[in-house]
């Protein structure tokens, strides 16, 4: 694969060369082995202001609303902690945890499925892709019923990685 990459690498552009080069590694399915995007990639995060946990009800595979962050807590108002997420922008969450789990980076199915469900909410550009959309539309389960609710991506870039003297009077702050 690398030599293949190698061969078409000058007509891509950066970011398509980036997320080959990272789905080499990716495909691997091991997380000694990793590509490190470059700075300033590898000094930012996205994420929304949930955590989600895997779950089961009997044989029944689910994915629970395990917490909200602090940060950001008013885009993710109205979702309650145990909500069962449902589906993602139309897509059922099994299929998009099948996705994710391709390019999580565990070792084995159980692996997969845990860095995949973390991936639901966060995601280290340093490893990860950027996300394809801005916003999440999040269909919920509470007490039987469907609640839906748009989430949107925020982004945290780490200035002491960056290297960088720019300064805010922003607290620094953890996405765990």
């Amino acid at each position: 694969k690398l030599a293949a990459l190698k061969n078409e690498a000058a007509k891509l552009s950066n970011e398509e060369f980036h997320k080959k080069l990272s789905r080499v590694f990716t495909d691997l399915h091991d997380l000694h082995t990793n590509y490190i995007a470059p700075k300033p990639l590898s000094c930012a995060a996205t994420f929304i202001p949930l955590r989600f946990d895997s779950a089961m009800d009997g044989n029944k595979s689910m994915v629970l609303v395990s917490a909200k962050l602090k940060l950001k807590a008013d885009a993710v108002a109205e979702v309650n902690v145990g909500d069962e997420l449902v589906s993602i922008n139309g897509e059922a969450v099994t299929q998009v945890l099948e996705r994710l789990d391709q390019v999580s980076g565990g070792a084995n199915p159980d692996a997969m499925r845990v860095r995949a469900v973390e991936m639901l909410s966060l995601r280290s550009l340093s490893t990860q892709d950027v996300p394809e959309e801005d916003e999440l539309k999040l269909e919920l389960l509470r007490d039987g019923k469907k609640v839906e609710v748009t989430v949107p991506w925020f982004a945290y870039r780490n200035l002491d990685c960056e290297g960088s003297t720019e300064r805010t009077d922003e607290e620094k702050i953890s996405l765990r």
